[in-house]
């Protein structure tokens, strides 16, 4: 997968690259080293964050954190205003930040984080506050592109006006719809682990499908259910494997593939971590078993 990288699209004098363009194309799956908001100031199209598709037009705001994995499509012309940064624009506490709206909101914006930390694939403007929007961008556009003196500063503060923006939204969005209850998306997530506990999991698809970034979801499934969904995944697999190997004759590597693993290094490792014995150890012992008897 390809990876845009922070020191081909950033100039590291100005920390920040804003520009304008228009699509009517599908791009390919990507991933960049920078934060970026994307503003859609036409058009209409979709776009797939980590798996799941999220209709967007006119008005709506993206956040693309780093490594995140996505891409736009679309059918009909679409104009979208791009703003890629560099951590240290905002500040030194994203400067090791795995999760940069997490760190947006806690230190820039701490009067927010209680409705916002979480992943939000797009933020929704109409009417009045999409014209704001657009007097916004319009004017960190121009100051990026003149470069006059005192340009840098003049964005910074631009940028303040437009998180708060983004951030009260955000925030307004989230009494909307009350943000789906910690347990109740710890419930549904439950549901869907149990649903395919022997295929490939993403916790990544998972924190796109309810909202919320990986790392903030794992935390409430681990507050409903004492451990992380991985650690559930794991022991469910463990637990079927057990079974095969004390009821069939299958290979080895074989029930590593049927239980979720495709590589026999993981399954013999994760097998090990659970029940202190290889899978060949235990099927031993069940032969040995069943020679006494």
């Amino acid at each position: 997968m390809y990876q845009y990288k922070l020191s081909d699209n950033i100039n590291p004098q100005e920390n920040i690259n804003i520009f304008r363009y228009s699509t009517s194309s599908s791009d390919y799956e990507h991933t960049h080293e920078f934060f970026e908001i994307v503003f859609i100031a036409s058009g209409s199209g979709v776009h797939n964050v980590g798996g799941v598709s999220y209709p967007v037009e006119r008005g709506d705001v993206l956040f693309i954190d780093f490594d995140q994995m996505h891409a736009f499509s679309s059918d009909t012309q679409m104009t979208i205003v791009n703003c890629l940064l560099d951590p240290v624009f905002i500040g030194k506490e994203l400067m090791n930040a795995e999760n940069a709206i997490d760190i947006l909101t806690l230190s820039a914006y701490v009067e927010f984080s209680t409705k916002v930390r979480r992943f939000v694939p797009k933020v929704i403007f109409r009417g009045k506050e999409l014209l704001k929007l657009i007097s916004l961008f319009e004017s960190m556009l121009e100051e990026f592109e003149e470069k006059s003196i005192g340009y840098k500063t003049a964005i910074q503060g631009y940028l303040q006006v437009l998180l708060t923006y983004i951030f009260r939204r955000m925030r307004e969005e989230g009494d909307e719809r009350t943000t789906l209850l910690p347990h109740k998306v710890a419930s549904d997530m439950l549901r869907d682990l149990e649903a395919s506990f022997f295929g490939k999991i993403s916790l990544n698809e998972l924190a796109a499908k309810y909202s919320y970034n990986a790392s903030y979801l794992s935390r409430i499934f681990k507050a409903c259910y004492g451990k992380s969904p991985m650690a559930f995944i794991h022991e469910k697999r463990v637990d079927e494997a057990i079974r095969l190997l004390r009821e069939t004759d299958l290979k080895v590597e074989e029930i590593g593939r049927q239980v979720g693993y495709g590589e026999k290094k993981q399954f013999y490792k994760i097998f090990k971590q659970y029940t202190g014995l290889t899978p060949s150890r235990m099927r031993d012992a069940r032969n040995k078993m069943t020679t006494l008897k």
